[in-house]
């Protein structure tokens, strides 16, 4: 029995010596930068979509009915209907960086299953022959995380800025307020 553990032993530390013990903790490594990235990723994802619902909600409310734009002059009128295009604007940046999040998230949830496979088959025992491209195709998605999300995060920033500074200003006019 004992010489099957210290086989077993010499086997196991002589397949951590080897290339496919170096992948699979490189691969164990990634996998763990992954999971704390993940959570980043998710928190955008969840601001991209409140926003984009906070936005339709603002302009929603940008609505005025007959009797409301009766009383105001053409002028005022012809202001907020550029005010509303503007916000309109606004609506498909939302829209731009929703798709691009979606897009991103997608990829990054069927890379999640990539790389749950090669690690099922190097825990297996099994050498994916890919293995080293997937790896660096994998380094290359986390690099890529936090300056697209950084991007994102400020197109954001400034749209929302932007949209808050319209809808107050549509507001102002809408309620009878000098620009």
């Amino acid at each position: 029995m004992k010489k099957i553990v210290g086989i077993i032993t010499i086997a196991a530390i002589f397949y951590a010596c080897t290339d496919g013990g170096k992948q699979r903790e490189a691969l164990e490594n990634i996998s763990r930068e992954w999971n704390k990235t993940y959570a980043l990723v998710n928190a955008f994802v969840d601001r991209a979509e409140t926003e984009q619902i906070n936005w339709q909600e603002q302009y929603e409310r940008m609505e005025l009915d007959f009797e409301e734009l009766a009383v105001l002059d053409e002028q005022t009128r012809d202001q907020l209907m550029e005010i509303k295009t503007t916000c309109r604007e606004h609506g498909a940046v939302y829209d731009q960086v929703a798709e691009a999040v979606e897009a991103f998230a997608i990829r990054w949830e069927e890379q999640t299953g990539e790389m749950e496979k090669l690690s099922k088959q190097l825990t297996q025992g099994q050498n994916p022959v890919d293995l080293e491209a997937q790896t660096a195709e994998f380094r290359r998605t986390l690099s890529n995380v936090k300056p697209k999300l950084s991007a994102w995060g400020k197109q954001l920033d400034l749209t929302f800025e932007s949209c808050q500074q319209t809808c107050q200003h549509f507001e102002k006019l809408a309620a009878g307020g000098v620009e």
